[in-house]
């Protein structure tokens, strides 16, 4: 009897695994950030790059609608500088496939029916010691991600003399070589480009800590003031500013809780306020920074709601 009952009990869990495993995850549309690093050598050491991911809204090209992606950031070893580029992507969720959009042409991105050995669909990302051989399926299994199991397949390269996997690739997620592959942020020759965070909503996984900045950190969308749909008001006042600003709120109903931040125009945080009331006011002394140009964030949920540039002359 106890043996009929250890046996039922692992049919059990072998179906609840498989059961979890064959559920799709579709990427997200809103509310999504991802963070990446790139490395690479400049001769005397490393050097490091570090940037973000977020979804900007909607486009339609050619009939078809894509998700934008705003890239944010970035800070790096050997210095600094703001990146604004977008693409797109798209979902075939019924046929469980990902497109993308760069400068015009729409390729498929992953594909996630293929099977072991299959070659994948685009290539492997610079730097990542391959070579020119092929980019195929070496394995498929499946990984934890916000309690759930999504499938993950891992890629190895046929130039390689050992069997080495040199990226995976998650549902809902993308490539662990970075956000969508390394192309959308093309790192030096001879360089490697890693996911180092994924966020969706309130909830955040880390896949590997950066060297410049150890766990999940999110870049300002530099240079743009925004408000999306859970925020109705944020104005920073006056601005330019000199002793003191004035940030006034309101959010949408339903919504009482968020955090005010201010950066520098390294991405940098300064100063970090909760807020507990759907709608205020928070005074801030800036007497102490320097004359230049901030950013204020207000995040809702964990997620970057609106900005606001603040510029600081004495």
């Amino acid at each position: 009897m106890k043996k009929q009952i250890l046996f039922l009990l692992l049919i059990t869990s072998i179906v609840t695994v498989k059961a979890q495993v064959s559920k799709y995850y579709t990427f997200p549309d809103s509310n999504a950030y991802w963070s990446a690093e790139n490395d690479w050598s400049n001769g005397s050491g490393q050097s490091f790059w570090d940037y973000g991911f977020l979804l900007s809204g909607d486009t339609t090209v050619n009939g078809k609608t894509y998700h934008k992606l705003l890239t944010v950031g970035g800070a790096g070893s050997s210095g600094s500088g703001n990146i604004t580029s977008y693409a797109g992507f798209r979902e075939d969720t019924a046929a469980r496939k990902v497109y993308m959009l760069i400068n015009g042409v729409d390729s498929l991105w992953y594909d996630f029916n293929v099977k072991v050995n299959d070659s994948i669909c685009h290539t492997q990302p610079n730097g990542s010691g391959t070579g020119s051989g092929t980019s195929y399926v070496y394995s498929i299994d499946s990984v934890q991600i916000f309690g759930n199991y999504r499938k993950r397949i891992n890629i190895a390269n046929t130039s390689t003399f050992n069997v080495t996997i040199i990226f995976s690739v998650i549902e809902g997620i993308g490539g662990t070589n970075g956000p969508f592959g390394s192309e959308l942020i093309p790192p030096p020759f001879e360089t490697s480009s890693n996911l180092l965070c994924f966020r969706q909503n309130t909830d955040t996984v880390q896949f590997l800590r950066g060297n410049l900045y150890y766990y999940c950190h999110e870049f300002v969308p530099v240079g743009v003031n925004t408000i999306s749909a859970s925020v109705q008001q944020f104005t920073v006042y006056p601005n330019p500013a000199a002793n003191e600003v004035a940030i006034n709120y309101l959010l949408q109903q339903g919504q009482n809780k968020g955090t005010l931040q201010l950066y520098n125009a390294l991405g940098q945080m300064l100063t970090s306020n909760t807020i507990s009331n759907s709608m205020g006011q928070v005074n801030e002394n800036i007497s102490g920074l320097s004359n230049g140009i901030y950013y204020y964030t207000l995040s809702v949920n964990g997620v970057i709601a609106a900005t606001s540039k603040l510029v600081v002359i004495h």
